[in-house]
């Protein structure tokens, strides 16, 4: 599968979004399957993106990466996907960490709103470099546990 629609989905999105996939190139080259997951999360954030307001567009990709991270943390849970890649390789823990990440981002944003001016647009941009951080984070566990094989099993 190619990779230069995946990377020109993610030049829309930015900067942040183009440098996590470019770093996961090498493994999306190899993956198909890891390039199909990827173009999924980026579709639904462009689809968030697609907001009228700055604060409508964060809160529709923050609520996107919160059903990405409960997605994995219920495959997690659910005895580490019974066999499935992708799944096998996020922890429960982790996944949980991405959905307290993506709440309290929720928090921060209803918090901004209440703000005008400069104040506004920094903190603004705060809560966009932390949704940024979370993608990226996200975006790469995704893809990229896609092509590891799966954790062996604890021993006895």
């Amino acid at each position: 599968m190619r990779l230069t629609p995946l990377l020109a989905l993610a030049r829309t999105l930015g900067p942040g979004a183009l440098k996590t996939v470019a770093r996961v190139a090498p493994l999306l080259a190899t993956h198909p399957e890891a390039v199909r997951q990827g173009r999924q999360l980026l579709e639904q954030l462009a689809q968030a993106r697609a907001g009228r307001s700055p604060e409508e567009r964060l809160r529709r990709t923050v609520a996107a990466l919160r059903g990405e991270a409960v997605r994995a943390r219920d495959r997690a849970g659910d005895g580490a996907g019974g066999g499935d890649a992708a799944s096998s390789a996020v922890s429960a823990d982790r996944a949980a960490e991405w959905v307290r990440q993506a709440d309290s981002l929720s928090t921060a944003l209803a918090l901004v709103e209440l703000r005008r001016g400069a104040d506004r647009r920094r903190d603004l941009d705060r809560v966009q470099a932390r949704t940024d951080a979370l993608f990226a984070e996200v975006f790469t566990a995704t893809v990229g546990d896609t092509g590891r094989a799966p954790d062996p099993a604890p021993g006895p």
